[in-house]
């Protein structure tokens, strides 16, 4: 019996319109499901920050233009893989279940980043 991993990913912000992956090489072992998907017509402007103890946290998120902003929930077989690809924007990763490993196409030493469930991660997405 295979053992599914759970990745719960939400695409905070694909600037203009969802572009298809550049460069992209073919998933093996997943499943994709929109839970869902909105347009924000106008440019979105956010910010906010918290003081707490220890240190604090700061975020901001700024769009140009029209955005679409996904709920994506991603499953994936033992050893299934979601290929080398891009996102025209920011992505926020939720690991549900089991474990998933990241690799960043900058990093020449192809080092991987092994999150568990209960941990996230955030891909920049775009260029850089």
């Amino acid at each position: 019996m295979k053992k599914a991993l759970w990745v719960l990913a939400v695409a905070v912000a694909g600037l203009g319109a969802y572009a298809a992956n550049v460069l992209a090489t073919p998933s093996v072992g997943q499943s994709t499901t929109t839970l869902g998907k909105a347009l924000a017509a106008e440019p979105v402007d956010l910010s906010g920050h918290a003081k707490q103890p220890g240190g604090g946290w700061r975020a901001r998120l700024h769009t140009h233009g029209i955005s679409d902003f996904y709920v994506i929930d991603n499953k994936f077989e033992v050893g299934g893989t979601s290929g080398w690809h891009s996102h025209p924007g920011p992505s926020v990763i939720f690991v549900v279940a089991g474990q998933i490993t990241n690799y960043l196409g900058d990093d020449p030493a192809c080092t991987p980043h092994v999150y568990s469930a209960g941990q996230s991660f955030t891909d920049e997405g775009g260029t850089r």
